[in-house]
């Protein structure tokens, strides 16, 4: 399995560093629409690589912005709908193909209860940290 370092680095070589810089915007959009939606993406990162595009003069920041966060609610939105579609017995029949056991549900299903909204907002600010903290070689 391929290092998250090595990931970004071909994502920021091969995407974003364009002389005309066609792909930045797509793939920034891309990136953090997938993000929302729940592909564990280093979506923060990929703000952090536009915001220095515009520093350097290569993306205007108005239009990176613009795409942030219309692709993040695009994302969230879809996020919702496959939700919403899929419902909770997809989600209790094959869980555990993305790794939401019984027992795991059980856990957020109680803490949503007890802390209601703030349970999306504290889970999307730790997915967001987890997938673009480097990987520990020592993790197994």
């Amino acid at each position: 399995m391929w290092n998250s370092d090595f990931r970004i680095v071909l994502l920021a070589k091969f995407t974003w560093s364009t002389e005309e810089n066609r792909n930045g915007y797509p793939v920034l959009g891309l990136t953090l629409m997938l993000g929302a939606v729940g592909v564990p993406f280093p979506s923060a990162l990929s703000v952090v690589v536009a915001g220095s595009l515009a520093a350097q003069g290569q993306m205007s920041l108005l239009w990176a912005g613009a795409v942030a966060v219309a692709f993040s609610v695009l994302g969230d939105l879809a996020g919702y709908g496959l939700g919403r579609v899929l419902g909770r017995e997809f989600f209790e029949r094959r869980g555990r193909w993305l790794g939401l056991t019984p027992a795991m549900r059980a856990k957020v299903e109680t803490f949503f209860y007890k802390w209601g909204i703030l349970t999306v907002v504290l889970s999307r600010s730790l997915l967001s940290f987890k997938s673009s903290k480097p990987r520990d070689p020592h993790d197994r």
